[in-house]
């Protein structure tokens, strides 16, 4: 009896090991948005982050923009042309970055973004058929980003943002809007091996 459980046990441990290396080579075959490290705390790392291009869509609390974004990297679109995923996924209040955001009107108002891979711009990407997707060329910027594992639930990202914004004024730094949820991993990864991530726009100086 004892046998088997221990067999049953390096069976388990084999197979994690094996869905980790899997899920990490899917992670690391997703195309994503280029940044360099400006520095770095114990608790974050302020990055400039270079232009891209986003797919977004607008949605009220308790909603979710995922479905229109995904039909449209899916082919629904003028071209018909599939898209490649890519990470992260960007969810927050207000995620319109060509101009500072200092006051958010409404509260209920939420954005979700997909980064378009490499190459892609408003004047060459596929049009979207949804009226509710648009496409925006994001300029660089500045972030703070806080790394965390575990669900990419609404608890887990507040205990994080909370965290990040207080590190950032006990730190002098000056943040522009409210934060922003980066999430990386697909919905079956394992919660230990998942990155999350909170993010606020920085004025860097």
């Amino acid at each position: 009896m004892r046998v088997n459980i221990m067999f049953s046990l390096s069976l388990f441990c084999a197979f994690l090991l094996s869905g980790q290396h899997i899920w990490m080579k899917q992670a690391m075959a997703y195309d994503g948005p280029e940044y360099r490290i400006i520095s770095a705390t114990t608790e974050y790392e302020v990055r400039y982050y270079s232009a891209r291009t986003v797919a977004q869509v607008r949605y009220r609390a308790g909603q979710s923009g995922f479905r229109a974004l995904f039909n449209y990297i899916s082919g629904q679109n003028m071209a018909a042309q599939k898209i490649v995923m890519t990470a992260p996924v960007l969810e927050g209040q207000i995620l319109s970055m060509t101009a500072p955001v200092t006051k958010i009107a409404d509260k209920d108002a939420r954005t979700m973004q997909f980064f378009l891979p490499r190459g892609f711009e408003t004047s060459n990407a596929p049009k979207p058929t949804n009226p509710a997707v648009t496409l925006e060329d994001v300029p660089p910027a500045y972030y703070a980003a806080i790394i965390y594992s575990g669900f990419s639930s609404d608890k887990n990202f507040q205990k994080h943002h909370k965290l990040l914004k207080a590190a950032l004024l006990r730190d002098g730094l000056e943040i522009i809007g409210a934060p922003i949820k980066a999430t990386y991993d697909a919905p079956y990864t394992p919660p230990f091996l998942r990155r999350n991530e909170a993010l606020f726009r920085l004025v860097w100086k």
